[in-house]
């Protein structure tokens, strides 16, 4: 058992305030031909009620290192990458990304309405040509998906078909249900 007399306390009294406690663990074992570890150092110092104030952080005035350089992670305006299934590619700094989907239609179309969702016709969430693109309503997405298996076929036209065949039976649905109750 490791005892600390009141000379290594005095000691770390002294060096405490400014020095990391990996660095006082050694001081004091070269200083006391000791082998305390850096976690018995700290919890001495704790129990001494002695303040450290290396925390790792920088302090007031003292410049970070990587202050001015890019990260090594930085992608230029233009790069592509792919988050949750989708292509997304940057558009400005600082790190605003699009998803290319969106960025094709809107090039084309103009921005997407409210309430709108794309959905891609062959299921394909790789393939963003603006042939595979069509928009739905969003009360439109959830019947589609449960009553339509034909868009996860993979077959764009058919997809198609199936979609806008989907959009008739609703709206005949609607005009009988009207008809029936007299709106």
């Amino acid at each position: 058992m490791r005892i600390f007399t009141p000379e290594m306390d005095s000691f770390l009294k002294s060096y405490v305030a400014d020095t990391p406690y990996r660095v006082l663990a050694d001081m004091v074992n070269a200083e006391f031909k000791t082998s305390f570890t850096r976690q018995q150092v700290k919890d001495r110092c704790k129990l001494l009620r002695l303040k450290n104030r290396v925390d790792g952080r920088f302090l007031k005035g003292q410049i970070p290192w990587m202050k001015g350089k890019p990260s090594a992670n930085h992608l230029p305006v233009g790069s592509e990458t792919i988050w949750g299934g989708d292509i997304y590619r940057k558009i400005q700094e600082p790190g605003i990304w699009k998803r290319l989907n969106h960025i094709v239609w809107e090039e084309s179309f103009g921005p997407i309405p409210e309430g709108m969702l794309m959905i891609f016709l062959d299921g394909n969430h790789m393939n963003c040509s603006l042939d595979n693109l069509m928009l739905v309503k969003r009360s439109e997405i959830r019947p589609l998906y449960y009553h339509v298996p034909e868009l996860r076929s993979g077959n764009r036209e058919l997809a198609r078909t199936a979609v806008n065949y989907f959009r008739l039976r609703m709206k005949i649905r609607n005009l009988e249900k009207d008809k029936r109750y007299g709106s």
